[in-house]
């Protein structure tokens, strides 16, 4: 992650997160501000530390105490009354969203663990558990309004160092009241966001059968023999470990397996143990035989149109995993523990499957590549593909901010959106945007596809053009840019261009331009034709 700049607003001291920020050696992030608290408003604003120009990304952490007269007043042994408190609640969401930049992170209120607040603590009016559990609440809903506006799960933080996520002695040497341990683990979580707005996140989970889904070698004694639920606490942390993966894939990821076995016996098992968690059915492809598991794993990668990169490895045996390592450059392989009861943990801590927000397509997708995977196998079916071409309305915004900001092999430029960038270029007269939606008899792949058009003249330019890698080397691509040139026509243009931008891994949108678009490359990635052109069939 290269550095981003940062700026940190709070109402106590956080100089020391923003060098942590600032010197994180694995991932650096440039923190443009961090001195004491910069909330505009708030009893430590300073003005003359504020950015002087807008940044990427601002973190906001801020003590309710300090934000929210009524919880302040909790402590001085006041009531709250729930309308003033939500009433400051918005006149803080309003702050914040109006920050300059073009991602604001807010940390989420705690609660101090010294605070016990007896029985009483989770009322409203006299609890401070209670008043700070209600304005996360309100600030959340305000956050989701924004679409650029998130929060951190601070509480998270504090549940995770207990006693030691606060410092009393700070509290006063510095004005600070956490401890050094706190803001380490804000900084994993701020770097945990970002990558998850720049489409980072994982896709794929490929993983070993024997001792890794499930405990035993199935080849050696049969289903029968395997370690998995029952009264055994190595089967039931088994178990536990597919819910947890069936979890991911409810979410959107995929699972598929690569295991040096017999194809049939593991299959059985995997779809006749009755304390299998996760069936073949949810598997979006396999590779079970005694070939290399680099070349299954990359053939797996190949066959569903997902990049290595995008991919997470996990095997039980460490000489498999760095096989796979080195066979592919930027697979995710993490070390794993040899005890099956830290499986769960050791999968929660991977931290790469966060995504900003879950659309209908996620859901879905799961589904989808099921359906389809005999096809991708090989097995002949013929296919009439339904493609679906329409201007992005409000409702589609989510997902095509998705596929903008997380695809990468089908994408003309892989520039990156918020809902604040994409908006207000939308709003001028000469842009437009489509969203594309594809389907066959199989399955509906949902929004798959967008494009935007910027028009100039008798010019007419393709700013952006994105296709999942899920309905690949189905023509979609070609009914894009067929729509698009019609577009261009029916505004009076003569003559259509799109400049490729490449990166390491949008080789096949150069390909597509180069060998199927009927558009000519006149150097420096400018491809175009004029409008009496059409698209090869």
């Amino acid at each position: 992650m290269s550095a981003v700049p940062t700026a940190v607003y709070s109402t106590i001291n956080a100089s020391l997160f923003a060098r942590f920020l600032a010197n994180d050696a694995a991932e650096p992030l440039l923190a443009v501000a961090a001195e004491h608290s910069l909330l505009p408003g708030s009893a430590f604003a300073d003005a003359g530390a504020l950015p002087s120009a807008p940044v990427d990304v601002a973190i906001v952490v801020a003590p309710p105490e300090s934000v929210l007269t009524s919880v302040a007043g909790l402590l001085g042994g006041a009531p709250c009354d729930p309308q003033t408190l939500r009433d400051e609640v918005d006149a803080f969401a309003a702050a914040v969203s109006a920050l300059p930049a073009r991602l604001v992170l807010v940390a989420t209120w705690v609660v101090p663990r010294r605070y016990s607040g007896g029985v009483l603590a989770l009322d409203e009016r006299w609890g401070l558990d209670g008043a700070v559990g209600a304005a996360n609440a309100r600030l959340l809903a305000r956050l989701r309004e924004t679409g650029t506006r998130h929060a951190l799960n601070a509480a998270g933080w504090q549940a995770t160092l207990g006693e030691r996520a606060h410092s009393a002695k700070n509290r006063y040497l510095t004005h600070d009241p956490y401890a050094f341990d706190f803001w380490k683990l804000a900084v994993a979580e701020v770097k945990a966001a970002l990558a998850s707005f720049g489409g980072a996140a994982k896709k794929l989970v490929v993983l070993d059968l024997d001792n890794t889904l499930w405990g035993g070698e199935v080849g050696d004694g049969g289903a029968e023999s395997l370690r998995l639920g029952g009264h055994d606490p190595v089967g039931e942390a088994f178990v536990a470990f597919q819910r947890e993966l069936l979890a991911l894939r409810r979410r959107g990821v995929l699972l598929a397996v690569a295991s040096k076995n017999d194809a049939a016996i593991a299959l059985a098992a995997l779809d006749g143990h009755p304390e299998q968690v996760i069936r073949s059915g949810d598997l979006a492809g396999w590779a079970i035989d005694w070939n290399d598991k680099g070349y299954n794993v990359g053939m797996l990668c190949e066959r569903l149109g997902i990049a290595a990169a995008d991919t997470v490895f996990i095997d039980d045996n460490p000489a498999e995993r760095g096989a796979v390592a080195a066979a592919l450059p930027g697979i995710t392989v993490p070390d794993w523990p040899a005890n099956p009861l830290l499986y769960v943990d050791a999968l929660r801590r991977i931290d790469l499957f966060d995504v900003p927000f879950v659309t209908d397509e996620d859901l879905a997708r799961a589904r989808t590549y099921a359906a389809t995977r005999s096809l991708r196998a090989g097995v002949p079916h013929d296919r009439v593909t339904r493609v679906d071409v329409r201007p992005l309305s409000a409702a589609d915004a989510p997902r095509a901010l998705q596929l903008l900001n997380k695809t990468n092999q089908m994408n003309l430029t892989t520039r990156r959106f918020t809902a604040t960038d994409l908006q207000p270029w939308l709003a001028q007269t000469d842009r437009a945007a489509w969203v594309v939606r594809v389907a066959d008899e199989y399955a509906d792949y949902g929004l798959t596809g967008a494009f935007a058009l910027q028009f100039e003249g008798a010019v007419c330019t393709v700013t952006d053009l994105v296709m999942s890698c899920r309905v690949m080397g189905r023509g979609v691509e070609k009914r894009m840019l067929e729509r698009a040139m019609d577009e261009a026509r029916a505004r009076g243009c003569v003559r259509v261009e799109a400049r490729f931008v490449p990166t390491q891994r949008n080789e096949p949108m150069r390909r597509f331009l180069a060998e199927r678009s009927g558009l000519t490359d006149g150097g420096d990635g400018c491809f175009s034709a004029g409008l009496d052109a059409r698209v090869p069939a």
